[in-house]
């Protein structure tokens, strides 16, 4: 795989998680959530994926 295809899997990896997140919180779509909980979902994906702070 390229770097741009790595990329692309990483994003699609990264939106479902977000929506998984956002699902277990009785939330059906991104479009409904609270910029928080997007922001909370976010950080969750990237602790999954390994990107996010170890502090």
């Amino acid at each position: 795989m390229n770097e741009i295809e790595d990329d692309d899997a990483q994003s699609s990896k990264r939106d479902i998680l977000v929506n998984e997140h956002l699902q277990a919180l009785g939330i059906s779509s991104i479009d409904d959530a609270p910029a928080e909980l997007i922001d909370e979902a976010n950080e969750e994906a990237d602790k999954i994926l390994g990107k996010g702070n170890d502090n």
